[in-house]
């Protein structure tokens, strides 16, 4: 009963002229942000029943959950009124109700979102390193190299009469830079052990330089899985070669500087294994020496950084002047058989 007096009195006030001091959209304005109740927000601003089923009432209850007690509007609370059944009583009313919704638009800042602190940077391993910068495009190689001499000494008064041969270990370096689609090669061999030998000493040192350059062959089908990254290789360069024989005697090569050029193949199988052979013909620079140099190695690749090479590498070297000959002697020729075991860092 009490609620219902409240109601008729807050009705009579709005129509007969209570709070005439206060125009309608100051009165509706002020309900709306302060209250003090929703039966104030339902008399002064919307059209029609106030109370009972579908009521006024009702419905700003129904839109305003948070609102338990009509009769206590929480100080500060905005009320929602977004609802197309709640009809403003006039232009005045309607003017208050858009301004409240006017301020309702303004967005409250949000809390601050505190980003998790950054993981510490990852430690990059040599081989993500390659992984990450591409194809390796240099390598430093190791070669051991286990080698037979052999030369032909027609005129030989030594035993073995006819000939001369040398067991060696030999110890290279070769370096190898790709620019594009070219490399520039850099080979270094010496001798660091002598097993056996014929009369005659045998200390061979070579440093050799080649510029290669290389051609994609194009592998179809299923060929192509197990041949990959087939190339072609064009090669040129130069090999100065120099044999300390401590003997006056004489029954190997004792020094050149040679022309070479030729060609060669290499392909990858399997992802882990490679392939590669060339064949090299050399022109003496200084002499009438010739060579023909022959190499076919298989190499295995632990990851893009480490790889293991052997390698079979054969070479005839030969003379046609009399005065080149160590010897003397016509005919005069040499024969290398090397085995090379190899380890590889590629950058």
């Amino acid at each position: 009963m009490g609620n219902f007096l409240k109601v008729l009195f807050l009705f009579f006030s709005a129509h007969v002229g209570y709070g005439q001091e206060l125009s309608e959209q100051a009165r509706c304005q002020e309900a709306l942000i302060n209250g003090p109740t929703l039966s104030h927000v339902a008399a002064y601003c919307f059209k029609g029943r106030i109370y009972g089923p579908g009521g006024t009432l009702e419905q700003l209850l129904e839109l305003n959950k948070d609102i338990k007690d009509p009769n206590k509007f929480p100080k500060g609370f905005k009320i929602n009124i977004n609802s197309e059944k709640l009809v403003a009583k006039n232009e005045e009313t309607q003017k208050a109700i858009s301004e409240v919704k006017e301020q309702q638009k303004v967005e409250v800042a949000k809390p601050a979102v505190v980003e998790p602190p950054p993981p510490p940077p990852k430690k990059v391993t040599q081989v993500e390193e390659v992984k990450e910068s591409g194809p390796p495009t240099r390598y430093l190689q190791v070669d051991a190299i286990s080698s037979l001499y052999l030369t032909s000494v027609p005129n030989s008064p030594f035993p073995p009469y006819g000939f001369g041969y040398s067991f060696t270990e030999q110890l290279g370096v070769r370096y190898l830079k790709w620019f594009d689609n070219y490399a520039l090669l850099g080979i270094l061999k010496a001798k660091v052990l002598s097993f056996t030998s014929s009369i005659s000493s045998n200390s061979p040192i070579s440093l050799e330089a080649r510029y290669i350059k290389k051609w994609p062959l194009g592998v179809p089908g299923l060929v192509n899985k197990i041949f990959q990254n087939a190339h072609f290789t064009g090669v040129g360069g130069l090999e100065y070669y120099i044999n300390s024989q401590e003997t006056s005697y004489k029954q190997f090569a004792d020094k050149y500087l040679m022309l070479k050029a030729g060609a060669g193949v290499q392909f990858d199988s399997f992802s882990k294994w490679g392939i590669n052979s060339e064949l090299l013909i050399g022109k003496g620079l200084l002499n009438t020496s010739y060579a023909v140099d022959w190499a076919f190695g298989v190499n295995y690749n632990f990851n893009q950084i480490w790889s293991a090479l052997l390698t079979y590498q054969f070479k005839y070297y030969w003379v046609t002047g009399v005065n080149d000959a160590p010897d003397g002697v016509l005919p005069f020729g040499e024969i290398h058989s090397d085995v090379i075991l190899s380890i590889r860092k590629n950058f």
